[in-house]
């Protein structure tokens, strides 16, 4: 039984091999590049960026009150309490967008990661630009993402693009907010292909007769929705990568608005997003909630939508939270090479060599940086060199005994260690001990699940995976590591149901793990021999 509560650490490294960044080999600091980057710390965000500093607290005022304004109109008081999560987001933002394409794909003006080379599992946005108009847009459509991972994660991509580009053009003015309007970037119109530069913007206007239909949208998968999201556009694939994006995120911004705003949908489509929001499958919620529609009457609104001379836009009084005072600071040359070496992608050689060499900057001018400590034990657990990975901890915790993410870093490698015999169950005690006071994020409670698991304390492995899953409703690892403790308590049809629900909220892209698939055949394989019937497998994933 210990064996089988404590696989679930190699399947976390697993997962996070699935979501690499962007390419670029060459290192950046502001010693090399002549820009001094500054770190803004405000409720919601630890905002890094190499504008400078009074920029750098204005943008951070307005992440807040978009962050308010786009929880409060979009997920909150049209369906339900607020959730009790714990959040906060890490946000790059570059001055250069030469600098953000080092790390992020070169199709993007705006990414949103899942977690990224971190034990804490901290959801990461990247950005490039002055903060105007058109760069809200984009902040808006990812913080979108954030919220619709964490109230509805089994979202399907056609809701989750479609959603994040109708919040997008959210406009708060005067008291009111503004919700429904068009992208000015995408259009449908009844020409053929054609882009214009206005005011520095290239605005696309995209045939009708391309306009993907409803009933291939709404099944779509990720890699069809995405497809060459990496390609060169300086190429001919990657032009028709690009027009093939294009028309997917316009598609799906139609029928999100014919969604929110036809009076024939808009309850309907409420309450299928409340079903999701109580963790059903998005497949089985469409159908309960949306099934008594005829498809060709939505394709038919759908289609009328395409041009039109007036879109319906939604006008309310709104007026955002004032925010408190964040916290500034210069970040050192060592933050800097720490943060490169945290965004390079890891998957190609000459990503890890700048990493590599990021992580050795770093460490010649702040060895003891313990986020330096957390992210060299990060890269040696990568490659399952985990007596390493622990020695790479040891300095910075003897001089921050009580730093909860050192502590968290070293229970997950010793997690790791135990359950390949390396170390005794009691090893994890210490950390436990330490930690279970401090502990705030959802890895954080997830360690402590696991803390109490390995001594045979269900019971208390379960509230603390509870304690996670509120800290962060779209921790999969949580879900299915939950699921494991529910079938060892003999809930063996609630585990078959939290794996299930951790196979919809894998990151974008990611193969549902071998391991995974066993071990909910396992629960299904014991339903079966229970009941006497096989319940039916999930559905695969559509994210």
């Amino acid at each position: 039984m210990k064996k089988t509560l404590l696989w679930m650490a190699a399947l976390g490294f697993a997962l996070a091999a699935c979501g690499g960044s962007g390419a670029g080999p060459s290192a950046a600091g502001p010693e090399r590049e002549g820009s001094a980057w500054t770190e803004v710390a405000s409720p919601h965000f630890t905002l890094r960026t190499d504008l400078d500093a009074k920029t750098a607290q204005d943008v951070s005022s307005q992440l807040e009150t978009i962050f308010s304004s786009l929880l409060e109109l979009g997920f909150d008081s049209a369906l339900g309490p607020a959730t009790e999560m714990r959040t906060h987001i890490d946000l790059v933002y570059f001055r250069n967008g030469d600098e953000y394409r080092r790390v992020a794909p070169k199709l993007s003006v705006g990414e949103f990661r899942r977690e990224l080379h971190d034990f804490e599992r901290t959801p990461l946005a990247l950005f490039y630009g002055d903060f105007v108009q058109r760069t809200r847009e984009i902040v808006q459509h990812e913080l979108t993402h954030f919220f619709v991972h964490a109230h509805y994660p089994q979202a399907p991509i056609w809701l989750d693009e479609g959603l994040a580009e109708y919040f997008s053009t959210l406009e708060l003015t005067d008291g009111s907010a503004v919700l429904g309007r068009p992208p000015k970037m995408l259009r449908f119109w009844k020409g053929p292909w054609h882009s214009e530069n206005v005011d520095g913007e290239i605005r696309t206007s995209i045939p009708m007769s391309e306009a993907i239909p409803v009933g291939t949208l709404l099944g779509m998968d990720v890699q069809a929705f995405e497809g060459m999201s990496n390609a060169d556009p300086n190429t001919a694939a990657g032009q028709k990568a690009s027009q093939a994006m294009a028309t997917n995120y316009a598609s799906a911004w139609n029928l999100v608005h014919v969604l929110m705003v036809d009076p024939n949908y808009r309850r309907r489509f409420d309450k299928y997003r409340r079903r999701l929001l109580e963790g059903d499958a998005s497949d089985i919620s469409w159908e309960e909630t949306m099934d008594d529609v005829p498809l060709p009457a939505l394709e038919k609104a759908y289609e009328a939508s395409l041009v039109r001379f007036e879109t319906t836009i939604q006008r309310t009084q709104y007026a955002p939270p004032r925010t408190p005072a964040p916290r500034v600071r210069a970040l050192s040359d060592a933050d800097v090479h720490v943060m490169w070496a945290r965004l390079r992608n890891w998957e190609t050689p000459e990503g890890r060599a700048a990493a590599e060499a990021d992580m050795k900057e770093a460490a010649a001018r702040e060895p003891l940086h313990p986020d330096l400590a957390a992210l060299r034990a990060y890269w040696s657990t990568r490659q399952d060199d985990l007596e390493n990975a622990a020695k790479a901890l040891e300095p910075a915790l003897a001089a921050r005994p009580n730093d909860a993410r050192l502590l968290n870093a070293l229970g997950w490698v010793q997690v790791r260690r135990i359950a390949k015999k390396e170390l005794p169950p009691s090893a994890l005690d210490p950390v436990v001990a330490k930690l279970t006071p401090i502990a705030s994020t959802a890895a954080e409670f997830d360690l402590l699940a696991h803390g109490r698991a390995v001594h045979g304390d269900m019971n208390a492995a379960l509230t603390y995976e509870k304690r996670a899953t509120t800290a962060d409703p779209s921790c999969y690892a949580c879900f299915f590591y939950g699921s494991i403790l529910l079938d060892a308590k003999g809930r063996v049809r609630e585990a078959l149901q939290a794996a299930s629900l951790a196979v919809h909220m894998l990151p974008d892209g990611a193969q549902v793990p071998n391991e995974m698939l066993t071990q909910m055949a396992l629960y299904r394989r014991r339903l079966s021999e229970t009941t006497g019937n096989a319940p039916s497998a999930p559905r695969p994933p559509t994210r």
